[in-house]
């Protein structure tokens, strides 16, 4: 059973003792207005005095009832509060995790995004070292022909000489 109904099942109780208590005082104050008015004409002493004490009795036990129900109800109520300090406790604990669990998702997302940036800067670079080396190779193919050019021009030049020579000879041999 829940506390919650626990309590209300005494407090029920708790009230339907107090309302027979109650009753019975009412009903001991009839009966002694009884006794005064009347004077024991129904009842004999003997048995309003039997009444009487059984009456006390029962009144007592009630009174001793109303007193357990009390001492539970109160019980009750201290365990829930413990339990709404408890609740109130694990909630807060649970809003921490939360944001703990918020602050480390953040934190995922952004170590994600950093990776990301480096794999395309470490692609970056992939890429600018094969442009360096396409680089270093056109500039080897450029000297080479830049010798290759200056052996030709070096090669007409001395066909030029010759040609001329030649020609010059040719020219004074006529």
């Amino acid at each position: 059973m829940q506390p919650e109904q626990t309590i209300k099942n005494l407090v029920a109780e708790n009230e339907y003792l107090l309302s027979q208590i109650t009753e019975l005082n009412n009903w001991l104050t009839q009966l002694k207005e009884q006794q005064n008015n009347d004077k024991m004409q129904t009842y004999s002493e003997g048995y309003m005095a039997s009444t009487l004490a059984n009456n006390i009795i029962e009144i007592e036990k009630l009174q001793q009832n109303l007193a357990n129900t009390t001492q539970i109800k109160d019980i009750v109520e201290q365990a829930n509060q413990q339990l709404e300090i408890d609740m109130l406790a694990s909630y807060k604990a649970q809003q921490g995790y939360k944001a703990t669990i918020k602050t480390l998702t953040a934190a995922h997302l952004h170590s994600s995004l950093i990776i990301a940036e480096l794999e395309q800067a470490t692609s970056l670079i992939k890429q600018l070292k094969g442009i360096q080396k396409e680089n270093a190779e056109l500039k080897s193919t450029v000297a080479s022909l830049t010798f290759e050019n200056e052996l030709l021009q070096a090669q007409m030049q001395e066909k030029n000489q010759l040609l001329t020579y030649y020609s010059h000879k040719k020219l004074k041999e006529i």
